[in-house]
Order: structure tokens, then sequence, then C-alpha cells
């Protein structure tokens, strides 16, 4: 899932965009934290649990000068084509992409003896694999764009402190921390910025 803020002038609302951000993110309405008697937390589980967009209100809303506008994109970013669908969406709404923040994740609790390879795959695949195709697509088009931008990667303490029964959690934000700092090095010659938290 990602939601596309835009942001502009609340004086002229004709003029072109201050700033489009998309924020990436898992949509879970359970609330409870996958355990070893729930099972593997999967994106197609977190898919099912997803509200669609039609449920989902955002409204446009101003606050002082500024007026933001806010646009729901579903979206397997695990999958390149979902990832590029949800830079292609935003584009199509707000017209750019200037900020990108890649909060998208899952864990499992399972013991490595125990964790099943589904388990594995799926954080993987959601936590680095998803970080990796979500900056491949919104630096293209930053560079397209050419004014620099800014990414950020959610990572995690978990990338430096171990925990029982979440390595693959701890691996996949390990590897966003290394993401970035190579993604960093590489993009900086296009004034895009590239941090982790």
């Amino acid at each position: 899932m990602s939601i596309e803020i835009g942001f502009m002038s609340r004086m002229n609302r004709t003029a072109p965009l201050l700033m489009t951000l998309i924020l990436t993110a898992t949509a879970c309405t359970t609330g409870a934290a996958p355990t070893e008697a729930s099972g593997p937390t999967t994106t197609e589980q977190a898919a099912v649990q997803t509200p669609t967009p039609d449920v989902v209100d955002l409204p446009e809303t101003s606050s002082g000068d500024l007026t933001v506008a806010l646009e729901w994109t579903e979206a397997d970013l695990s999958d390149e084509a979902g990832a590029e669908e949800m830079v292609r969406a935003t584009v199509e709404r707000f017209g750019r992409v200037d900020i990108a923040i890649n909060a998208a994740g899952i864990g499992t609790l399972a013991a490595i003896v125990d964790q099943t390879v589904e388990q594995w795959d799926a954080v993987l695949n959601l936590n680095l694999r998803g970080v990796f195709l979500s900056t491949k697509h919104e630096a293209r088009r930053m560079i397209e764009q050419g004014d620099g931008g800014a990414i950020v990667n959610i990572a995690s303490i978990n990338a430096r402190q171990p925990g029982e029964g979440i390595s693959a959690y701890c691996c996949s934000k390990a590897g966003v921390e290394m993401f970035t700092k190579v993604a960093a090095m590489e993009l900086a010659t296009h004034a895009i910025r590239v941090t982790a938290i």
C-alpha cells in the first residue's frame, strides 16, 4: 500500500504542486503481532486485511497556507510491477515525486529451526526487495525530473541488535541499512538524498 500526498498552496490551487511525497506502508487492520500460533505473516495475508481504497476516506485538507491532497494506491511492493505502478499512479495524480518514505514491512516470530522458507521469503521479499524496488522506481522518476529529491528507508534497531525468533526481520533490516548506503552513494550525483531511519 502507498499513500501519495501532494502539497500545494491554498492561496493558488491552480499553481503547480509544491511537492509530492510517497509513503509506503503495510496495511493490517488486526493490530495483532504475528506469532508462531498464528502462522506465517505473508504479503497475501496483509493484502486480505487491507481495507479497500473506496472504504478509506482520504480527503483534501488545509492548514494555514498549505493544502494537502491524499491519494491511496494499493500495490504489492515486493513485485516490480507493483512498485512501478505505485510511482506511475503518483505521477499521474500529482505530476511528480519529490520525497519517498519506504516504510512497508512485516515480521514473523519463529525460531530458526522452526521457520519455514515461506515465512523467510515473505519477510525478505517485502522488507528488503520492496525497499529496493520502491527506491529504484522512485529514483528513476526523480532523475527524470532533474531536480533531485529525497528517499527515506525505514530500517530498525534490529538491523544491528539481534533478537531471538526474528532472524528474517533482523536480516531484512540489516539489508535495508546497507542498501541505503549504496543507494546514497549512487544517487548523490543526481542530487537525491537517500537515508535510513
